[in-house]
């Protein structure tokens, strides 16, 4: 892997709507505080602690209602912000992505 290169996790939704969507990206907005550049469908922050920049984005699929929720990480301590961010919506009661016993809304894929 080459250092420019973004470490990534993906969550795959059967289907993410835009309530979905907001909750997770206001549970990440939470850690980010006022730091972060909100969008309609992301957030961009800066973390100084670990040195490193994140995206986190809504991903809609071109067909159906599913979609993504996906988290790049960049910079010094990308897998420290990376673990930082993916752990709060995998957390119990949390608003944002799970893995549960029927398979909805599993980590795809990991760069960690």
């Amino acid at each position: 892997m080459l250092p420019d290169d973004p470490l990534e996790a993906n969550f795959a939704y059967p289907f993410l709507s835009p309530s979905i969507a907001r909750s997770v990206l206001s549970e990440l907005g939470e850690l980010a505080g006022t730091a972060a550049l909100y969008r309609r469908y992301g957030i961009c922050l800066y973390d100084s602690e670990s040195r490193a920049t994140a995206i986190v984005e809504e991903i809609p699929d071109t067909e159906g209602y599913g979609g993504q929720i996906r988290i790049r990480a960049k910079g010094e301590g990308a897998a420290d912000l990376l673990a930082r961010l993916v752990k709060p919506p995998l957390a119990n009661g949390g608003g944002g992505p799970k893995a549960d016993p029927a398979g909805h809304a599993a980590p795809l894929d990991s760069g960690v």
